[in-house]
């Protein structure tokens, strides 16, 4: 489908351990490059509330729970 449409492809990221936060900053390294994360599902209660009990940001959160 990326050759059909002759969309160039630069690199990927395979979402482990760094969670998205850091993958997409390895790979988006460029001055220019960005990544927006849209329509994301809101997490599940219990991970919020974990969230909560452990004091983490947002940042920290996704970072660790991917």
């Amino acid at each position: 489908m990326l050759r059909q449409n002759k969309i160039e492809l630069h690199g990927l990221a395979h979402i482990t351990g760094g969670g998205l936060v850091d993958n997409f900053r390895r790979v988006l390294k460029s001055s220019g490059c960005g990544a927006q994360f849209a329509n994301l599902p809101p997490p599940p209660p219990f991970m919020l509330e974990a969230q909560a009990l452990g004091s983490l940001t947002d940042r920290e959160a996704y970072r660790y729970w991917n």
